[in-house]
């Protein structure tokens, strides 16, 4: 085509001549146009457009016939603890805020949980103020709650009204009558118990999986309460509790299954805890109890010294526990590498390495009661004292020939440590002993009973510091017409050693037989026998027989068999101005009881099983919290905390 058009072109004649280069030609006419062309290929497509705007909804659908019910979803998790509100009063002296006085009112939340309103947890607080003692004037009244709402303690009714004198009463007095209150509110506050986690749900009441004995007794470490228990899928082992139901887990199981591995004599040191346990093993016959020590995880509960040939187990060694002295647990126990079976004093740091056998005497030797001493660390083994520096050469005995040693009763004062004793071909039975660490210090204190025959031992025990003295309790005879057990106190001489009781009953040969001596909050509070009569009291005392009070009567029967139940005293559970304790009376069984000190102010505090069952076997404070092992009559026994409340009424 391009060919044919150029030919064409060259057969036109020329229109006329070519003209001067001065000029420009005419243009010639234009062409006829060409025939169309071959169509092009297809463009690229444009952008997508924007979207239009949505439609109207159309008509709703007539509804469908119901669908079948589905199953029953699984319960969801226990809610948290609510908040309780609380609220404080105060007597307001004159001032800007009550020109003539008043009471003052603070309300609020108690948002951490100790039972108290704390300043930065109050929300509001109001004046009601009094005035000069008109008909108009507004006065206030706070009082105790009546018996029947069963209030614990800190528990008022506020009264408000005007002192007009109304129904009978007197006019501008400045006392709020009767007749005259026109509005009360009662602040109730109540306590009660919550089960921490029930962790063996098959447990049926007096099913007591969880053992009281002062062996399983529970060790805190850091936030959490460590212990002994067993959930039925698994047998009795290392438990961890936070006081919550979540944080209340097994922290392993060491002897895997059904079988218990028993952890027992939980010591804290260096933030860790080491106790006894059993993975299985056994050796002759018997299973094989050794060290561990745990920070709290699974992964972290292992073996002290993770190897049987060196097996260390308590078997029949001295199993009163493992004692912390200058940084190192020193035990007894045994090691099967040794040709003989014995038992020997060992110590360990934690670590493989720095767990040894400190002392071996050959066939046993078998050290128990350690108490530290002007430095030295003193401990007995059968007949003889010993002391430590927590060397081999440094281990050396200082007084021998003692029978019926028992300086685990024992206590240090003014330096000295003091035991119940008896030196054999002496002419004395047992009688009171003190050390203080070496052999000249190594003394009788004082004959009690004269005597060597069975009449003539007194079996000093109890020894608790009170008050710059030490209170004991012995007996200077047991034949008929002499004295029986009583309350002694000694300052360290024989001449200072005297009965604390200055009347004798001759015709009662237990006489007052004290028990359960402890001190809190700057008293003395022990057991004994209520005079005329054998049935044990609860006592307290300042030091002086004026200053010896009986709180409550009747906390155990004593006649058939003494102390089956005996009063429980643990550390005070935090609480300045009330000391706790467990005791077993004829009417509520083993409870948990608070006292201030008085008769009036001695009363149950917990009751876990209503009723004269008992209840609450073991009780521990830790964190500033309660912890009970008690049964409520429908559970076996389980950990529970103490949870406070408060009730409101208006009138």
């Amino acid at each position: 085509m391009a060919l044919f058009i150029i030919t064409t072109l060259l057969l036109v004649p020329l229109s006329g001549c070519i003209g001067d280069d001065s000029t420009d030609g005419v243009d010639g006419q234009d062409g006829a146009d060409g025939t169309p062309g071959i169509p092009g290929q297809d463009g690229q497509n444009g952008t997508i457009g924007q979207n239009g705007t949505i439609g109207q909804n159309g008509t709703t659908g007539e509804q469908g016939p119901p669908g079948m019910e589905g199953e029953t979803g699984p319960a969801g998790t226990d809610g948290l603890d609510g908040v309780n509100t609380l609220v404080n009063t105060f007597t307001e002296p004159p001032s800007e805020n009550c020109l003539g006085g008043g009471t003052k009112i603070e309300v609020g939340t108690d948002t951490d949980g100790d039972g108290q309103l704390s300043h930065d947890e109050v929300v509001q607080s109001q004046y009601i103020c009094n005035g000069g003692y008109s008909n108009t004037t507004m006065l206030t009244s706070i009082s105790l709650p009546s018996d029947n709402l069963e209030c614990d303690s800190g528990s008022k009714v506020i009264s408000i009204g005007l002192d007009n004198g109304q129904e009978g009463g007197n006019s501008a007095n400045g006392i709020l009558e009767q007749g005259e209150i026109e509005s009360t509110t009662t602040i109730c506050n109540k306590r009660a118990l919550r089960m921490i986690k029930n962790i063996n749900p098959s447990n049926s009441p007096g099913n007591y999986d969880v053992s009281t004995s002062s062996d399983w007794e529970p060790s805190g470490l850091g936030p959490e309460l460590f212990f002994m228990s067993s959930d039925g899928a698994h047998g009795s082992e290392l438990w961890k509790t936070d006081g919550t139901p979540e944080g209340t887990m097994m922290v392993k199981d060491i002897n895997p299954g059904t079988e218990s591995s028993y952890p027992k004599e939980m010591t804290v040191l260096g933030g860790e805890i080491y106790f006894w346990a059993s993975d299985g093993a056994v050796a002759f016959g018997s299973l094989v109890e050794e060290l561990w020590k745990t920070d709290g995880t699974p992964e972290g509960t292992i073996k002290v010294r993770d190897s049987f040939s060196n097996a260390i187990r308590t078997g029949t060694c001295n199993s009163e526990g493992l004692s912390v002295w200058n940084g190192s647990i020193y035990f007894s126990g045994w090691n099967s590498t040794e040709q003989y079976s014995g038992c020997e004093l060992w110590k360990t740091d934690g670590s493989t390495e720095g767990t040894m056998i400190l002392k071996s005497e050959g066939v046993d030797f078998d050290a128990s009661a350690f108490i530290e001493v002007n430095g030295s660390l003193i401990f007995q083994e059968g007949g003889t004292l010993w002391k430590s520096d927590g060397t081999e050469n440094g281990t050396q005995a200082i007084y021998g020939n003692l029978s019926y040693l028992t300086l685990q009763l024992g206590t240090v004062y003014k330096g000295e440590a003091y035991f119940a004793a008896e030196q054999l071909w002496s002419g004395t039975g047992v009688e009171l002993w003190k050390t203080d660490g070496t052999t000249n210090g190594t003394v009788l204190v004082k004959e009690l009973n004269p005597g060597t025959s069975a009449s003539g031992n007194s079996y000093p025990n109890l020894f608790t510091v009170y008050n710059g003295d030490l209170y004991f309790g012995a007996t200077d005879g047991w034949d008929w017409g002499d004295h029986g057990e009583t309350l002694w106190k000694s300052d360290g001489t024989e001449n200072g050693t005297v009965k604390f009781f200055e009347e004798e009953w001759d015709w009662n040969w237990e006489e007052r037989r004290p028990r359960d001596l402890v001190v809190i909050n700057n008293l003395l509070y022990l057991t004994m026998l209520e005079e005329d009569s054998t049935v044990r009291g609860l006592y307290v005392t300042n030091g002086t027989t004026n200053g010896t009070v009986l709180l409550m009567e009747e906390v155990d029967y004593v006649a058939s068999e003494l102390g089956s139940y005996p009063i429980r005293f643990d550390t005070p559970f935090g609480d300045s101005e009330l000391t706790y304790f467990i005791v077993r009376t004829e009417g509520y069984g083993l409870e948990l009881w608070s006292t201030n000190g008085t008769a009036s102010g001695t009363s149950v505090y917990l009751d876990a099983n209503y009723g004269p069952s008992d209840g609450v076997k073991m009780g521990f404070s830790f964190n500033n919290q309660i912890y009970l092992i008690a049964e409520d009559g429908e559970h076996g026994l389980e950990y529970w905390t103490e949870i406070t409340y408060t009730e409101v009424y208006y009138t």
